[in-house]
């Protein structure tokens, strides 16, 4: 799901966003980040998930997942929250990850 959309493919995305979310909106707000990765570090080679960790957030169950993308010069960290049906509820990048030698 996160491997389509660093390839332009939302609709994996979409259809694991928790309803309540705006799509369009949530869409405009991490499609930037995409295409700077990029141009900054290259390619795109594969995405994967590096630790998964669950929890209860304000009485309702969560899990953080977080992703790693790889690409030709560097890679990057994604936290992915989802919530106790397993649907993502929030995508936000980590602090920055510094390029491969």
């Amino acid at each position: 799901m996160i491997a389509s959309a660093v390839e332009s493919d939302y609709a994996p995305l979409q259809s694991a966003l928790d309803p309540r979310i705006d799509f369009d909106a949530y869409k405009k707000e991490i499609t930037p980040y995409i295409p700077s990765l990029k141009q900054e570090m290259g390619g795109f080679k594969s995405a994967g998930q590096i630790w998964q960790r669950a929890y209860e957030f304000e009485g309702d169950g969560e899990a953080a997942i977080f992703v790693s993308l790889k690409f030709q010069k560097g890679y990057a960290v994604l936290r992915v929250i989802r919530n106790v049906q397993g649907r993502i509820i929030q995508i936000s990048p980590r602090n920055p990850v510094p390029p491969f030698p």
